[in-house]
């Protein structure tokens, strides 16, 4: 896994400043929130990627940011 996202960090630079870092607290809250199970794979993506702000919204406890998936 740490290779791919090496590789993806590598093809895809972030303009983005970084995201809060996805807790087990935030992941609990948006999992009941949208009453889904987010992938251990997407964390763990979330997680590791320095560029992961650049395609996604952030999975942190920062719920009131724009860039944050509650938002």
């Amino acid at each position: 896994m740490n290779e791919l996202i090496s590789r993806f960090d590598d093809a895809i630079k972030s303009q983005w400043e970084p995201l809060e870092m996805p807790t087990a607290t935030s992941i609990a809250f948006i999992n009941k929130h949208f009453d889904v199970e987010l992938p251990e794979l997407l964390i763990n993506f979330a997680r590791e990627s320095k560029s992961f702000s650049s395609l996604f919204l952030g999975l942190g406890e920062n719920y009131l940011d724009t860039a944050n998936i509650i938002s």
